[in-house]
């Protein structure tokens, strides 16, 4: 008895569907084995934060985060340390790169580099790329169900939508040379091209606040509290010449409107606010920058012994 064409496409639908389901299978074990051989970059980090973390101290926030602190100096702070700072990332990225690395070992110390990525309103899907591998992870899941992607729980499901994102840099990482000596922390070593004349410009406009990252910055803080890790928000240098022409208090103390909500945010929680934004001998001098915004290897070096002695006067006598 010959088959109806509506059983032929039914059977080659459920062909079609078995084969899907074994090709994702194929890639949940594909993509683990992939991340858990890289030799460096954003995989090999991803997978020592969600697999293996073990870290005494914990730097969390984006680029200015990733370049600015040298674990090695953390370290006199007493124990490990580790930068898990990403570009372009947030609180997004940090709340859930903390929840993964306390699930294995809980920091100490956790320092949070202060950016307008934090609470900005933008696309905030981009903040998801290094989450989504780990979104059968229920409190990784449940970040991602906050930003609002839809049929997010039934997406979690799949192997291949958590990894499609990652699959050049899961085979690219398996190459890289990275130092692992430098734990995370990515050093430049250019020297900045246009700081010689430099004004100092103190940011006179207000950010347009993100409802749903201020919610998940508030969990980031409580998370960090009710685990018992310690949390500090830095603001690391910035470039100016200017510097020694400006006032003491604009200069240390006064913060532009752009920083104004992790501020309050600070003095609401009684976090401590470690604002080395511009400083005498380091946002002053432009062998210490890379850019404008970003220190070299040997500014970094001078600024993380600078947060070390920060952290170490905040805990008084």
């Amino acid at each position: 008895m010959p088959i109806s064409d509506k059983k032929k496409f039914a059977l080659k639908v459920f062909v079609f569907a078995v084969c899907m389901v074994l090709v994702d299978c194929l890639c949940g074990i594909c993509f683990p084995l992939l991340q858990s051989h890289a030799k460096g970059g954003s995989t090999r980090m991803n997978y020592y934060v969600s697999d293996e973390c073990d870290v005494d101290i914990l730097v969390l926030g984006s680029s200015r985060a990733q370049h600015h602190y040298v674990p090695r100096i953390l370290d006199s702070l007493g124990g490990v340390a580790y930068n898990a700072g990403n570009d372009g990332m947030g609180a997004v990225l940090g709340l859930g790169r903390y929840q993964m690395c306390a699930e294995k070992h809980v920091p100490k110390i956790v320092i949070h580099d202060i950016s307008s990525f934090d609470y900005q309103r933008d696309d905030n899907s981009k903040y998801l790329k290094y989450l989504r591998p780990y979104g059968d992870r229920p409190y990784i899941r449940n970040i991602i169900s906050q930003i609002g992607e839809p049929f997010i729980d039934l997406k979690m499901l799949s192997n291949m939508y958590r990894n499609s994102s990652r699959i050049i840099p899961n085979i690219r990482d398996l190459f890289a040379n990275d130092n692992p000596d430098n734990r995370g922390y990515l050093p430049l070593y250019k020297k900045c091209k246009n700081c010689d004349h430099n004004s100092l410009k103190v940011d006179s406009s207000s950010l347009v606040l993100d409802s749903i990252k201020l919610k998940i910055f508030d969990q980031f803080i409580l998370e960090t509290t009710r685990r018992g890790s310690k949390l500090y928000f830095a603001i690391s240098p910035k470039f100016s010449s200017e510097i020694g022409e400006s006032s003491d208090s604009l200069v240390t103390h006064k913060l532009p409107p752009s920083y104004a909500y992790a501020e309050s945010l600070a003095k609401r929680y009684n976090i401590p606010l470690l604002n080395n934004m511009y400083i005498l001998g380091i946002s002053d001098n432009p062998d210490f920058f890379a850019d404008q915004t970003h220190l070299n290897n040997e500014g970094a070096l001078a600024y993380s012994r600078k947060i070390v002695q920060d952290l170490r006067n905040s805990e008084g006598p």
